[in-house]
Protein backbone atom coordinates (compact mmCIF):
# COMPACT_ATOMS: atom_id res chain seq x y z
CA UNK A 1 0.00 0.00 0.00
CA UNK A 2 2.86 2.61 0.87
CA UNK A 3 4.54 1.31 -2.26
CA UNK A 4 1.09 2.69 -3.98
CA UNK A 5 0.98 6.19 -2.36
CA UNK A 6 4.23 6.98 -3.17
CA UNK A 7 3.96 5.58 -6.97
CA UNK A 8 0.45 8.26 -7.12
CA UNK A 9 2.31 10.68 -5.01
CA UNK A 10 5.31 10.62 -7.69
CA UNK A 11 3.66 10.95 -10.45
CA UNK A 12 1.28 14.15 -9.63
CA UNK A 13 4.68 15.88 -8.80
CA UNK A 14 6.07 14.71 -11.94
CA UNK A 15 2.26 16.24 -13.48
CA UNK A 16 2.33 19.11 -11.57
CA UNK A 17 6.42 20.17 -12.29
CA UNK A 18 5.12 19.51 -16.62
CA UNK A 19 1.95 21.67 -16.27
CA UNK A 20 3.85 24.64 -14.40
CA UNK A 21 6.60 24.46 -17.52
CA UNK A 22 4.00 25.10 -20.03
CA UNK A 23 2.02 27.83 -18.32
CA UNK A 24 5.63 29.27 -17.49
CA UNK A 25 6.46 29.09 -20.96
CA UNK A 26 3.11 30.89 -22.44
CA UNK A 27 3.81 33.31 -20.27
CA UNK A 28 7.31 34.45 -21.49
CA UNK A 29 6.20 35.90 -24.98
CA UNK A 30 6.00 32.37 -26.39
CA UNK A 31 2.63 33.10 -28.00
CA UNK A 32 4.28 36.60 -29.85
CA UNK A 33 6.03 35.92 -33.06
CA UNK A 34 7.34 39.49 -32.73
CA UNK A 35 6.66 43.06 -32.39
CA UNK A 36 6.60 45.83 -34.85
CA UNK A 37 8.68 49.22 -34.14
CA UNK A 38 5.15 51.12 -33.09
CA UNK A 39 4.20 48.21 -30.54
CA UNK A 40 7.41 48.64 -29.53
CA UNK A 41 7.56 52.43 -29.24
CA UNK A 42 4.42 52.46 -27.94
CA UNK A 43 4.77 49.71 -25.04
CA UNK A 44 8.77 51.20 -24.72
CA UNK A 45 9.05 51.42 -20.96
CA UNK A 46 7.37 48.24 -19.76
CA UNK A 47 10.18 46.54 -22.16
CA UNK A 48 13.22 47.75 -21.00
CA UNK A 49 15.33 45.11 -20.17
CA UNK A 50 12.56 42.54 -21.49
CA UNK A 51 14.27 39.79 -24.42
CA UNK A 52 11.58 41.23 -27.60
CA UNK A 53 11.29 40.11 -31.06
CA UNK A 54 11.39 42.96 -33.52
CA UNK A 55 10.50 43.34 -37.02
CA UNK A 56 10.80 45.75 -39.75
CA UNK A 57 12.69 47.27 -42.78
CA UNK A 58 15.96 48.07 -43.24
CA UNK A 59 15.97 52.40 -43.54
CA UNK A 60 17.89 53.11 -46.78
CA UNK A 61 21.50 54.62 -46.28
CA UNK A 62 21.11 53.69 -42.63
CA UNK A 63 23.63 50.66 -42.20
CA UNK A 64 27.02 51.41 -40.64
CA UNK A 65 29.63 49.58 -39.24
CA UNK A 66 32.09 51.00 -36.77
CA UNK A 67 35.93 50.90 -38.18
CA UNK A 68 36.44 47.28 -39.45
CA UNK A 69 34.43 45.22 -36.67
CA UNK A 70 31.56 43.44 -36.40
CA UNK A 71 29.72 46.54 -34.96
CA UNK A 72 26.77 47.93 -36.75
CA UNK A 73 24.58 50.00 -36.24
CA UNK A 74 21.31 50.36 -38.58
CA UNK A 75 17.48 51.89 -38.62
CA UNK A 76 14.15 49.78 -38.71
CA UNK A 77 10.94 51.22 -39.46
CA UNK A 78 7.43 50.58 -40.31
CA UNK A 79 4.82 52.97 -40.99
CA UNK A 80 4.67 54.31 -37.54
CA UNK A 81 8.04 54.96 -36.73
CA UNK A 82 11.51 53.54 -36.99
CA UNK A 83 14.35 52.61 -34.47
CA UNK A 84 18.02 52.64 -34.32
CA UNK A 85 19.29 48.50 -34.40
CA UNK A 86 22.68 47.86 -32.85
CA UNK A 87 24.06 44.72 -33.29
CA UNK A 88 27.97 42.71 -32.45
CA UNK A 89 28.26 40.28 -34.96
CA UNK A 90 27.93 38.49 -38.65
CA UNK A 91 25.29 39.65 -40.45
CA UNK A 92 23.61 37.18 -42.35
CA UNK A 93 24.19 37.09 -45.95
CA UNK A 94 21.13 38.11 -47.48
CA UNK A 95 21.01 41.47 -44.91
CA UNK A 96 20.27 44.46 -47.00
CA UNK A 97 18.87 48.01 -46.67
CA UNK A 98 15.41 48.02 -47.66
CA UNK A 99 14.43 44.30 -46.96
CA UNK A 100 12.14 42.99 -43.68
CA UNK A 101 14.33 42.14 -40.97
CA UNK A 102 13.96 40.47 -37.60
CA UNK A 103 15.78 41.53 -34.85
CA UNK A 104 16.10 39.64 -31.22
CA UNK A 105 17.07 41.42 -27.96
CA UNK A 106 16.00 44.65 -26.18
CA UNK A 107 15.11 48.02 -25.86
CA UNK A 108 17.34 50.40 -24.30
CA UNK A 109 15.75 53.55 -22.04
CA UNK A 110 18.11 55.59 -24.25
CA UNK A 111 16.12 55.00 -27.09
CA UNK A 112 17.69 52.43 -29.08
CA UNK A 113 17.89 48.54 -29.32
CA UNK A 114 20.25 46.02 -29.22
CA UNK A 115 20.31 43.22 -31.16
CA UNK A 116 21.29 39.65 -30.24
CA UNK A 117 20.61 38.17 -33.46
CA UNK A 118 19.60 39.33 -36.52
CA UNK A 119 17.64 36.93 -39.22
CA UNK A 120 16.61 38.54 -42.68
CA UNK A 121 13.67 37.55 -45.30
CA UNK A 122 14.28 35.05 -47.39
CA UNK A 123 13.06 36.61 -50.74
CA UNK A 124 9.80 35.00 -52.16
CA UNK A 125 10.58 35.30 -55.21
CA UNK A 126 13.54 34.47 -57.23
CA UNK A 127 14.04 36.28 -60.65
CA UNK A 128 15.79 33.73 -63.72
CA UNK A 129 16.59 34.41 -66.65
CA UNK A 130 13.69 33.55 -69.15
CA UNK A 131 14.54 31.25 -72.20
CA UNK A 132 12.37 30.95 -75.33
CA UNK A 133 11.00 27.23 -75.89
CA UNK A 134 13.79 25.41 -77.73
CA UNK A 135 13.28 22.22 -79.12
CA UNK A 136 15.85 19.48 -79.09
CA UNK A 137 17.62 18.02 -81.97
CA UNK A 138 16.45 20.68 -85.16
Amino acid sequence: MKKRIRFIAGGLLIVGLLGYLVVSGFNQNTMVYYKTVSEVKAEAEDLYGKGVRLGGIVVEGSLKQTSKTLDYSFTIADEGGEIQVRYHGVLPDIFKEGNDVLVEGKAHPEGYFEANHVFTKCPSKYEGEVYEDRKVGN
